[in-house]
Order: structure tokens, then C-alpha cells, then sequence
């Protein structure tokens, strides 16, 4: 019995020191490694501003909140998750905001859509004026204008409707 639990502890110290020393190998490594050479400024979260500084559509006061999305028209993903989206059907208003910078894409996706929601053509510098630097993205607005939650994906949308709204 003893010889066991001498081994376990003398198994139990070689896998500590092994772990140490591997540890401390791993981090020589990473230390040795060139320094990024890209200057990314961290991007502050769109919550809090104001998409009227963008945009002017007239809302319903009745309106509680409504859902933007913003779209890139050759953004596979984004496509996608329009899709998913309009499958939920939830009952609350959206607008879909589409990045234009190539007009020929952007006509195309408003001629495929254009039936089933208002679209609002915008540029990307506008869509940086609110942090918004990715396609898709979904933007809870409350009636004042100001940006509630930022979503990605329509999951987050359904569940935050799902929690929030649908009582």
C-alpha cells in the first residue's frame, strides 16, 4: 500500500516538474516570436449611439424598438442571415441598411428584396460613423434612435425578442 502511494506522489512531482518545464519551453517560444506589425485600433461597440446621424426613416411612435441589419450585398453571410431572419417572422419592424459601395451588386439585392422590406442604401464611412465595421449586423433601436444590442447572427436577435418582447 505504501509503495503505491510512493509512487503516485513520485509520478504525481515528475508531472509537475514536466508541466513546469514544458511551460516555461512554451513561453521562450512565444517571447521569441516576431511582434505583430498591424496597428488595428480596437473597435469601440456601436450601443449607445445614434442611428439618426446616419439615416432618416420615419417610425411608427408605436414602434417600441426596431431591428436594422446592416448588409453587404456580395456578403454571402449576409445573405444567409437575411434569410434566417425573415424565416423567424417576429413581430417587430426591420430595415435592412445595404453597404453600396458597388452599385451593381447593391441594385441586384434591391431588386431581389425590395418587395419584402424597406432597404436604405448607405456608404461604409457612415456605417463607421456608429462602429458598425462588419457585415452582418443586427442593431436593436429603441424609438429614440439610440442602439440598444448588437447582434451577428439572427440566433441573438430571436432570443433577445424571445426574452425581451414576446411576453
Amino acid at each position: 500500500m505504501f509503495v503505491i502511494e510512493g509512487l503516485l506522489i513520485v509520478s504525481y512531482i515528475l508531472l509537475l516538474n514536466f508541466t513546469k518545464t514544458e511551460l516555461q519551453r512554451l513561453k521562450m517560444e512565444v517571447n521569441g516570436l516576431p511582434k505583430s506589425s498591424i496597428k488595428q485600433k480596437a473597435t469601440l461597440s456601436p450601443v449607445g449611439n445614434n442611428v439618426k446621424s446616419i439615416i432618416v426613416y420615419p417610425q411608427n411612435e408605436s414602434d417600441k424598438y426596431i431591428v436594422y441589419m446592416f448588409v453587404s450585398p456580395s456578403c454571402v453571410a449576409c445573405h444567409g442571415e437575411l434569410e434566417d431572419y425573415l424565416n423567424s417572422q417576429l413581430n417587430i419592424p426591420f430595415i435592412c441598411l445595404l453597404e453600396s459601395s458597388i452599385e451593381m451588386l447593391a441594385n441586384e439585392f434591391m431588386e431581389k428584396y425590395h418587395e419584402q422590406f424597406p432597404i436604405i442604401p448607405i456608404y461604409y464611412e457612415d456605417m463607421k460613423n456608429i462602429n458598425v465595421v462588419t457585415n452582418p449586423t443586427f442593431l436593436i433601436v429603441n424609438a429614440e434612435g439610440d442602439i440598444e444590442k448588437v447582434f451577428y447572427i439572427a440566433q441573438g436577435v430571436r432570443t433577445w425578442y424571445s426574452q425581451s418582447l414576446a411576453l
